[in-house]
């Protein structure tokens, strides 16, 4: 086996659209890491479910932040710094009032039915891929294009940054259909990670720039990392060594 690189960061996003919450060390099996993507936003009048890269009034959604707290509950984070567990009777009042219009938070259908048993169970408005992973080199490609040498991995949203060499090319984009090794997980990539308009949508201390999005369509026919599918399950561990099979 070749290794390619190793953990540098480890991110997961409890609350689908919202940012997300960085860890040392995360399980993960065929359904994706721990505690990862559970939970989802929706309009309560319709019932749409939150999609920022298509409707403006989702966009603030980037700016909340959520993670897992310490005896395993979600809590969302508010601008003003206010942290509420999506348990707490204010939740929607307070999710509806920085929205303006009505919102109310749902579980997944993969959820454990004794998760958050009085939310309800909604749709997801994408298929949910087990891991995303996306390499330092890429990240370096698109900076390298932009007038502001910018480009914060926090805009992609990865499961797994990895620090690899600087090559001239996206080096995982060469993974597709290989077996990655990382300790005893094993996953398969199984697709290029085709960029949308989340890319380009304000963040914590990050501005809106639309040239990232477009630097990502002219530079790599609009893709910038991949997806995998998980073959054996395990516990991922920032520092870990990847490995992919010859």
């Amino acid at each position: 086996m070749n290794k390619v690189g190793r953990i540098q960061e480890l991110w997961r996003y409890p609350v689908s659209s919202t940012g997300g919450e960085m860890c040392n060390a995360l399980s993960i099996d065929e359904r994706g890491l721990e505690g990862d993507r559970r939970f989802g936003l929706f309009e309560t009048e319709t019932g749409a479910i939150a999609t920022p890269e298509k409707d403006p009034r989702w966009r603030p959604a980037l700016l909340l932040c959520s993670r897992v707290g310490e005896t395993g509950e979600t809590l969302i984070r508010f601008p003003d710094d206010q942290e509420l567990s999506i348990e707490d009777r204010h939740i929607v009042e307070r999710l509806s009032a920085y929205f303006g219009f009505g919102v109310s938070l749902g579980k997944y259908p993969d959820v454990a039915e004794e998760i958050s048993p009085r939310l309800p169970v909604i749709g997801r408005a994408y298929k949910a891929s087990p891991l995303h992973l996306l390499s330092s080199s890429s990240v370096r490609q698109i900076e390298g294009r932009l007038v502001t040498q910018e480009a914060d991995r926090r805009r992609f949203r990865p499961s797994l940054l990895l620090d690899t060499a600087l090559t001239d090319d996206f080096p995982e984009d060469g993974w597709i259909g290989a077996i990655l090794h990382i300790g005893s997980v094993r996953a398969i990539v199984i697709e290029r990670t085709k960029r949308c308009g989340v890319t380009l949508i304000p963040q914590p201390d990050l501005p809106e720039q639309p040239e990232v999005l477009r630097t990502i369509l002219r530079t790599n026919h609009r893709c910038l990392g991949v997806y995998c599918d998980v073959i054996d399950p395990g516990i991922l561990q920032v520092g870990m060594d990847v490995f992919i099979e010859d």
